[in-house]
């Protein structure tokens, strides 16, 4: 078995942990990022939606745990036990959204570090594992290899020139700043920019970040 590691998160940035909210820093500025800005403008219905339905299934399906949580016996030297039982289990059931959103950041991760680096379809390490903080997450090499083989099919067929990626574009007036996957050169001449997901549909609000870069 051959792994990878891979630090998450563009430099200069840092992410809140539980929100998702995400700073670039100019010469000690915090900027918004493009990502956060699109979140601020509003989640989109069925993500608002989906997010609701993980904290009602881990509630539902796994009852006893947080039966468990709010009826534990109180530990040595604890003086809230009622207020902590509460912060515990609220903590576990918010972790519900969040744990997917962050599995579903790994893969795009490990799929945006392979397509930069060019890295082949047969030598995709079996495991990515992916450090942002003290967080760890592994990734399957087999659910990145489909995503990417997509990827390079398009460069094929398309016969885009990559002239840069992974760069940072920064808007000091306006006060935002982001990541561009790609900046791509097309047969008819014209320069575009390219945000690569790795979601299985795409969607209205992906515009919404395309456009500020």
């Amino acid at each position: 078995m051959t792994t990878l590691t891979v630090e998450a998160g563009p430099p200069n940035a840092t992410t809140d942990p539980e929100s998702g909210v995400r700073y670039y820093h100019w010469q000690g500025r915090p900027l918004m990022s493009v990502t956060t800005a699109r979140r601020a403008a509003g989640l989109p219905h069925t993500l608002h939606q989906w997010t609701i339905s993980q904290v009602i299934d881990r509630a539902v399906l796994d009852h006893a745990s947080l039966t468990a949580m709010l009826s534990r016996e109180r530990k040595p030297r604890e003086r809230v036990l009622e207020k902590n039982r509460i912060a515990e289990a609220s903590r576990w059931l918010r972790g519900a959204a969040t744990e997917q959103r962050d599995l579903a950041a790994a893969l795009g991760t490990a799929v945006h570090d392979l397509a930069a680096r060019r890295v082949p379809l047969p030598d995709i390490p079996d495991v990515i594992t992916i450090t942002k903080g003290t967080k760890v997450i592994e990734v399957l090499g087999d659910e990145c290899r489909p995503r990417l083989a997509r990827f390079y099919e398009w460069l094929d067929r398309s016969r885009a020139v990559i002239l840069l990626s992974e760069y940072q574009v920064w808007n000091l007036t306006a006060g935002y700043a982001g990541t561009v996957d790609l900046l791509v050169r097309m047969p008819d001449g014209r320069v575009l920019v390219v945000d690569i997901k790795t979601g299985e549909s795409t969607y209205a609000e992906h515009a919404l970040q395309v456009v500020p870069y």
